[in-house]
């Protein structure tokens, strides 16, 4: 008779462990932290809108932390099936690029763990690290909200944390392949010390400006677009010059020094123009 009361004690244990699953399963939001599989993707898992008439702004970030949808009174100015996104890039110590991790919405390296997603009504957080275990990026991207004055905006930071035990110098970067319009022939892009803009003369344009001036001296950050090609760059340490006409993409890069186990923080903005 105990034999058979204990195991009936443990059947009721169990369904009553899977009950409250499934109710915790239930009751999860759709803001809440979520952790999503390591791949691509360009599916909005949060969308971002304020304003009215011409300044109403919108934009949508991915689970891995991509904004892959930006528009501006109707004008969607990334939109286009490739997409926007980060890279991290170690640099050896001659100075050569090291081990490539980056994810552009449309493809990733392949050697990211799964993405901590979580959002809220004025924006997302999104933290990743490198399935090697040497870094973690975490993301944070805030809408600017719009208003009479002018459009909204997207501002984000990049939290790096070096997980290894010596110092690095790494090359960190955002691209985003900018489309204006129906026709990118028109499209004419320009940079700056610390922005870079693509924009169609007859309709509006999409910029992405530095916010990071902290940096040291020995340290560069540079605003520029990867110009004759618009598939995402093969390196973070891209660049291009400026002005191009013709279908492009912006790159926003940093050159940075991460000591052992130690953070660095950049920021920028993508703002209609």
């Amino acid at each position: 008779m105990k034999i058979k009361r204990r195991i009936g004690t443990m059947m009721l244990l169990a369904l009553s462990l899977c009950a409250a699953q499934s109710l915790v399963a239930q009751s999860a939001t759709p803001g809440a932290s979520q952790l999503s599989n390591p791949t691509p993707t360009t599916t909005c898992a949060a969308t971002f809108t304020s304003g009215s008439g011409k300044n109403q702004t919108q934009f949508c970030v991915t689970q891995n932390g991509n904004i892959t949808q930006f528009s501006r009174g109707g004008n969607e100015f990334i939109s286009s099936g490739r997409g926007e996104g980060y890279c991290l890039q170690p640099l050896n110590p001659n100075g050569s690029a090291g081990t490539y991790y980056y994810d552009y919405a449309s493809q990733d390296s392949g050697n990211w763990d799964a993405s901590e997603f979580s959002s809220n009504a004025t924006g997302a957080s999104i933290t990743r690290s490198t399935n090697d275990g040497n870094w973690q990026i975490t993301q944070t991207i805030t809408r600017v909200a719009a208003s009479t004055a002018g459009p909204g905006a997207a501002k984000l930071s990049m939290k790096v944390k070096n997980l290894t035990g010596e110092d690095h110098w790494i090359m960190l970067g955002r691209w985003v392949d900018v489309n204006i319009g129906t026709d990118p022939t028109r499209n004419y892009f320009f940079d700056t010390a610390d922005s870079a803009y693509g924009i169609d003369l007859f309709t509006a344009g999409l910029g992405i400006t530095n916010n990071t001036f902290h940096l040291k001296d020995q340290e560069t950050s540079n605003a520029a677009f990867f110009f004759t090609n618009v598939v995402p760059p093969n390196t973070c340490m891209s660049f291009g010059f400026s002005p191009f006409q013709g279908d492009s993409s912006l790159f926003l890069t940093y050159k940075i020094l991460v000591t052992a186990h130690g953070t660095r923080t950049v920021a920028a903005t993508y703002k209609p123009i």
